[in-house]
């Protein structure tokens, strides 16, 4: 397409962005347009803004949050201008994807120069679409609708504990897309997430389950650098099955295949089982019949490997409510507990690896800084360039204080 034409193109969209509802008319939202490749390449590499190679000009849109800030006015009428604009696409046959996580806000500011008294909503890419995607799943409308008043509870929380598994699943569903790029832990330690596949990848056996791993961060990971071994990963959800094979069969992968069911219901001896992080995902009542299960279907001289976030590590502490992913609450649990619920099992932790003592202070600026340690931010920010000590493997005393631990366990 030539560059007048796409001009003219892109002005439309605007300009159905500028015709949006907004409070008392104000329309006090602006547009940024990234042209310079220079600017994009800061982005991507200061700002950590992954998906700028699949974006030929995306269009920042900020709203001025002196105004009207009470009610979020300006947020509303911002909001209400991408919609239009994607509207207006989709009506003249151009694809879009509205990006919240567009990097680290405060050095996309810097890199944008916007001013502290405004607000970014978000990023938003067009183009012509290569392919039909798998239609995203949208609740009915009966389970969020209320007639008067709602009947939420009065205290919310981010801990599955008190979660139904089958809430946690459908959240899963609607959130995880064949291209989605992990937003969780591992997209802030990538040093951290290398060792582990490394040290997963001489543990692991020829025929491998792979748990609940919704997202398939693992299990994919694993599956490119052991091409000569068969992975399963076992999900609850249809969507979440449709979305991770379209993810496989993008990347090529001939030796992993998805399966749904319960745990309880599937067949089959292993050689070894994952349980990667599910233990943090799921509420502890499903605990027992998963581990039971696992290991019923493990081989005599099979083994299950387990990893969980230490509670009583650096980033246990900073986030010991728990936090809230893309697809999922998530509260970090102790090494004692972890044990005591494999132990109680039958099962015998034969090996334990503990890796990322202290993790990069950039795990605030993605997650979001506690109030209380904003008066902070000056040097955090400096601190957050360093890896510090995320690229540590420890087995001796610093297991019990460090941020991901990993048990190899086998039958008694």
């Amino acid at each position: 397409m030539g560059k007048k034409k796409y001009q003219k193109i892109q002005e439309k969209i605007l300009e159905a962005g500028v015709q949006a509802p907004s409070s008392c008319n104000q329309q006090m939202y602006y547009f940024i347009l990234i042209e310079n490749n220079f600017i994009k390449k800061a982005l991507e590499e200061r700002a950590k803004f992954k998906w700028l190679d699949r974006i030929p000009n995306p269009i920042f849109v900020i709203c001025d949050k002196r105004y009207g800030n009470e009610r979020f006015a300006n947020l509303q009428g911002a909001s209400a201008s991408i919609q239009n604009m994607i509207l207006f696409a989709y009506s003249i046959n151009i694809g879009s994807c509205w990006i919240a996580g567009y990097g680290d806000k405060a050095i996309v500011k810097e890199i944008l120069n916007i001013p502290s008294y405004f607000h970014i909503l978000g990023c938003i890419g067009f183009g012509y679409p290569d392919e039909k995607p798998l239609k995203p799943l949208k609740r009915d409308i009966k389970e969020i609708s209320f007639v008067d008043r709602t009947n939420f509870p009065k205290d919310g929380s981010n801990n599955p504990d008190k979660w139904e598994f089958k809430e946690i699943n459908n959240l899963a569903e609607r959130a995880i897309f064949a291209k989605s790029p992990d937003i969780g832990y591992y997209s802030l330690f990538d040093s951290q997430f290398k060792n582990e596949i490394r040290f997963l990848s001489n543990k692991i056996g020829e025929k491998n389950l792979v748990v609940y791993d919704v997202s398939g961060i693992y299990s994919i990971e694993l599956a490119k650098k052991n091409n000569a071994k068969r992975f399963t990963i076992l999900i609850t959800g249809e969507k979440i099955k449709l979305w991770l094979e379209e993810r496989i069969k993008l990347l090529q992968l001939k030796n992993i295949t998805c399966e749904k069911g319960l745990i309880e219901t599937h067949k089959g001896e292993y050689d070894c089982i994952l349980h990667l992080e599910i233990l943090n995902r799921i509420p502890k009542k499903n605990h027992e019949i998963i581990i039971k299960e696992s290991k019923r279907l493990i081989r005599k001289e099979g083994r299950i490997i387990s990893s969980f976030l230490n509670k009583k590590s650096v980033y246990g502490v900073l986030f010991k409510k728990g936090i809230g992913r893309r697809y999922g609450p998530e509260i970090s649990r102790t090494e004692k507990e972890i044990k005591e619920i494999y132990q109680k099992m039958d099962l015998k932790i034969k090996e334990e690896i503990g890796f990322n003592i202290l993790p990069s202070f950039r795990l605030f600026f993605k997650t979001g800084i506690p109030g209380r340690y904003t008066f902070l931010n000056r040097y955090l920010r400096y601190l957050s360039k360093y890896n510090l000590l995320e690229k540590t493997i420890s087995k001796n005393w610093p297991l019990k204080s460090i941020s991901t631990n990993i048990f190899l366990i086998i039958k008694k």
